[in-house]
């Protein structure tokens, strides 16, 4: 068994503007991904989102922004597991990339050693409300193509070869 699956989880503790920080966390998002395509030679994106609806309109309390995981080092048949600790909301930031929809990590001058960069989620995330919360995640294969500036990666754009989407709900109180 990999893990208890909870439809229920503590709005006061996955508020970020209440915890304080980020860095607090109140549930873990787990998806697993199978490459059986055989092709090596592309990059495996991930991005998760939360969204809720709030006064009739949908926002996000969490974006992760675009993470590239670099050249897909799996051979075919292997279950590649994403996980990650979560809470939600703005963390009493405000403007883009604030709180738990993330900036720029490692980007855009990548450290390719670190096997991994995020480009922004260039959202705006707010505070949770007690309801549902749809979370989304979307694992892609895609072929990079950067563009450089003095010599140095400065920018990257993904022509997408593969592409599948997760979807379910869970609940705040």
């Amino acid at each position: 068994m990999l893990g208890d699956p909870a439809y229920t989880w503590s709005l006061s503790a996955c508020d970020s503007n209440l915890s304080g920080s980020v860095g607090t966390y109140c549930g873990q998002t787990e998806t697993f991904y199978e490459d059986d395509t055989g092709d090596n030679t592309d990059d495996v994106l991930y991005i998760i989102t939360a969204t809720q609806v709030q006064n009739g309109l949908p926002v996000y309390i969490y974006h992760s922004g675009t993470v590239d995981f670099l050249t897909n080092p799996f051979s075919p048949g292997t279950r590649i597991i994403v996980y990650g600790d979560s809470n939600f909301g703005s963390a009493g930031v405000t403007g883009k990339n604030n709180g738990n929809c993330y900036a720029n990590y490692n980007y855009p001058f990548p450290d390719f050693s670190l096997g991994v960069f995020v480009i922004q989620a260039n959202k705006t995330c707010v505070e949770p409300i007690a309801g549902p919360v749809t979370l989304t995640a979307t694992t892609e294969l895609a072929t990079p193509t950067w563009k450089y500036k003095n010599g140095v990666p400065w920018e990257v754009k993904y022509a997408v070869k593969y592409k599948i989407t997760q979807k379910w709900t869970i609940y705040l109180q």
